[in-house]
């Protein structure tokens, strides 16, 4: 079994951090703790309010665990932005080009990001420090 495949189809749940539903921070939250990550959690709320989820995530990746990484691996943390929110969504690669990520009414599932959907979104990619 490949080790993203433990969580495809994890349900959408807002603000959750467990094999029982994850948001997409959440999710994040879940890959890298499993694989010995001490991942920042920003008191797992979560909010329909895009500006204050947007400053969570934002808040979240500035921590110093996180380091900015110009060509992305496996684990690293895909960041992605709406508008003037400079981060209102994370995914994490399991490839390059692909990521593993959950939305609201969705399960967590693969989706390629270099689409135009996404790529036009894409602040750029963070590794945690414990897989530098």
């Amino acid at each position: 079994m490949k080790w993203h495949e433990r969580y495809l189809s994890l349900p959408f749940k807002a603000g959750g951090r467990s094999m029982d539903g994850a948001d997409c921070y959440g999710l994040v939250y879940l890959v890298l703790s499993h694989r010995g990550c001490a991942v920042p959690v920003h008191g797992g709320e979560y909010s329909l309010d895009v500006a204050e989820t947007s400053s969570l995530l934002a808040d979240g990746i500035k921590a110093d665990c996180w380091r900015r990484v110009e060509i992305e691996k496996p684990f690293d943390v895909a960041v992605f932005k709406r508008g003037a929110f400079p981060a209102d969504h994370v995914g994490i690669v399991v490839r390059p080009r692909t990521m593993l990520h959950t939305q609201s009414g969705d399960v967590a599932h693969l989706e390629n990001y270099r689409t135009r959907k996404w790529e036009r979104r894409l602040v750029g990619f963070y590794r945690h420090e414990a897989l530098s």
